[in-house]
């Protein structure tokens, strides 16, 4: 975990002389890593505050949409917790007879319109973004508006194990191409920016065998994924950038959600402390019901 005093000590000045603060919360892609966000939204909910904006990319963008729609991090645990190996199984549809993909993934989107209580970006409780990769012309997209499940259905599209979907006559994939982190994109909606960067480091240890085709595909996007985060924090940094060590975590480890969450703990209570520390907020767990979104003057 990464705090930048400076750049945190100018804002928080900003924040006490207006006297209300906004906090933006960016949920990147990684697979089942991205399980770990639940642990950080816990902390929100338990703090019962909200965040004022939040940005997520593929994993991030599903869980963030849930979360925005009004489920607590508690029961977007139990719906992942809820589906075992063999029912995670269950969803892969696998395309045999296309040569788009593997995996056609409307058994996940069908899981997704089960638990989320919101269709629409315009009724979220929090204001959401959700970055998908323009296949095409090879740049983001940004949804934050219209039907929320397509937006998610389209971040989550691993090219070659996910089929793409068309949105507008544009052929979208996976966000992690293009923003696997998407915290520069709520920079301005925000007076501190939280970014959870679960990319991840390799799981496997090098013995000198060939991957397979699988995970050739899913270790490379992985790469690049890395790769661009690395650079972008370079220009443009998050007030506090926190990278969960989950390196015994596969990409499609969703099975793992306790493993997943447990690894993540240790982060989990940083931000806490972070955010007890800076904005003068108390853990009280009872009565969730009454969370307020940060900036809320309500």
């Amino acid at each position: 975990m990464k705090i930048y005093p400076k750049q945190f000590l100018t804002k928080l000045k900003k924040v006490f002389a207006s006297g209300k603060f906004r906090i933006g919360l960016a949920l990147g892609g990684g697979g089942a890593r991205g399980l770990c966000h639940i642990g950080f939204l816990k902390v929100f909910d338990d703090l019962e505050v909200k965040p004022s904006v939040i940005s997520g990319t593929s994993i991030g963008a599903l869980i963030g949409g849930l979360y925005c729609s009004g489920l607590t991090a508690e029961e977007i645990e139990q719906a992942f917790s809820d589906l075992n190996f063999f029912k995670w199984s269950s969803l892969l549809d696998f395309s045999w007879t296309s040569n788009k993909s593997f995996i056609k993934g409307q058994k996940i989107l069908e899981v997704f319109k089960q638990h989320v209580r919101k269709d629409k970006f315009e009724d979220l409780d929090i204001p959401l973004k959700v970055v998908a990769t323009d296949f095409w012309d090879r740049k983001p997209l940004v949804f934050n508006s219209g039907d929320l499940t397509q937006a998610v259905r389209a971040s989550i599209s691993i090219p070659g194990i996910f089929e793409p979907v068309i949105v507008d006559e544009k052929v979208l994939t996976d966000g992690g191409a293009v923003n696997p982190v998407p915290y520069d994109v709520i920079v301005d909606d925000c007076d501190y920016l939280i970014a959870i960067d679960v990319t991840g480091e390799n799981s496997r240890e090098n013995k000198g065998e060939k991957p397979g085709f699988i995970e050739v595909i899913l270790n490379s996007f992985a790469i690049m994924e890395t790769t661009i985060v690395n650079n972008k924090i370079k220009l443009i940094k998050p007030d506090l950038y926190i990278k969960p060590k989950l390196s015994r975590i596969e990409i499609l480890d969703f099975h793992k959600i306790n493993e997943i969450i447990s690894d993540s703990k240790q982060d989990c209570q940083r931000l806490e402390k972070c955010l007890v520390k800076y904005f003068h907020l108390k853990p009280k767990i009872a009565n969730k019901s009454k969370n307020k979104v940060l900036g809320d003057s309500s």
